[in-house]
């Protein structure tokens, strides 16, 4: 459905632009009217996620470093997108223009109720509500959360991250049993916990032997995973990936884990979902609220709890194909919930419904 019947300037502040957001902007002004733009700035990648981000005719990508706050005047937007409240130039241009256009700020923190949180929604009508007019949540931990700030239902946009799944597939092409983590290789993700779960699950059950655990990601934690000295031959690391090279992965692979101790959100959740794949994700990890429903596609664990994680993932292990297969199958359903139709249509619908009354 259109919903805007004239050409649109989009504007986003971003910090480091993955490959996934990059592809909403890009069908977003696929479905948009012609002669519309996209200009995006954004900050240098991270070393351990260094994306090959693509590029478009009608989408210009801007280094942070260099851009200036009157280069506006010439690409003048008709809606801004702000990534967060954390780089001061960006609220001040959110700042000046939340009056005469939808400036949108994103949302990823859960609600946690903590001091730091209680203090922000304090200060909410001096300050977050100050440098835009909407809030674009990740799920419904984050809605919570908006609303505390005092953002109004109207003013709250749902479903802020989608992943790229239109070249995932729920094609699994063997019975390999293996198990796939995927993300970076830092201490609050834990892939030590599941390096240390599977080893000893194989360990105490000589008859799962036949199983294989794949880590894709670079990180910090690279060298000292690697050289556990327990760890066996049914454990692979490979570096990062671009999206189109792991797809291959995710066929291969059984189950998906991310055993984070906190994690805001988590896209690739989303991406294995799609590719048919059963989920194990610690109760901390915001994409469950939207691609896990526990004991029918996968299972959730107590993040504080290395035993329930294994547990849990002994439980999946023991688990016959075709069940496993009837998990995935599961998953493909649920991550559908959120498309990239629904990522450009949220955003249109602030530009159809925005008023200077927010």
């Amino acid at each position: 459905m259109q919903l805007i019947n004239q050409p649109r300037n989009y504007l986003f502040l971003y910090t480091r632009l993955p490959d996934y957001f990059f592809k909403c902007i890009r069908y977003l002004l696929q479905t948009s009217s012609a002669g519309s733009k996209a200009w995006i700035v954004c900050y240098q990648q991270d070393k351990n996620a260094p994306y090959d981000i693509g590029r478009s005719d009608a989408i210009s990508i801007l280094d942070r470093s260099t851009f200036r706050e009157a280069m506006l005047d010439h690409f003048q937007p008709d809606v801004i997108y702000i990534s967060g409240w954390g780089d001061k130039l960006y609220n001040s241009i959110g700042k000046k223009n939340r009056s005469s256009i939808p400036v949108i700020m994103g949302l990823d923190n859960p609600w946690k109720a903590n001091f730091r949180q209680r203090i922000a929604v304090w200060l909410s009508p001096f300050f977050q509500q100050k440098f835009c007019s909407h809030l674009w949540v990740a799920g419904i931990w984050q809605y919570e959360y908006a609303r505390r700030l005092g953002f109004s239902p109207a003013r709250i946009i749902r479903g802020l991250y989608c992943a790229d799944t239109s070249q995932i597939r729920n094609n699994r092409q063997n019975k390999t049993r293996r198990i796939l983590y995927i993300g970076r290789l830092v201490n609050y993700k834990r892939p030590d916990w599941l390096l240390r779960a599977f080893i000893e699950i194989q360990r105490e059950n000589p008859g799962l032997m036949d199983w294989k655990l794949t880590f894709i990601g670079n990180g910090p934690l690279h060298t000292d995973l690697q050289r556990n000295p327990s760890k066996n031959g049914q454990v692979e690391f490979l570096p990062f990936m671009q999206p189109t090279e792991i797809r291959k992965y995710y066929e291969e692979a059984t189950v998906f884990c991310l055993p984070s101790h906190f994690e805001h959100w988590g896209v690739v959740v989303q991406e294995a979902a799609a590719a048919g794949l059963p989920l194990l994700l610690s109760d901390t990890c915001g994409a469950a609220t939207e691609f896990l429903v526990d004991g029918w596609n996968g299972y959730q664990f107590r993040s504080q709890e290395f035993e329930d994680l294994k547990q849990k993932l002994l439980l999946l292990m023991n688990k016959e194909i075709t069940e496993l297969d009837e998990m995935g199958n599961a998953s493909s359903k649920l991550s559908k919930r959120i498309d990239h139709d629904s990522w450009a249509a949220s955003l249109k619908s602030v530009l159809v419904n925005y008023s200077n009354n927010g």
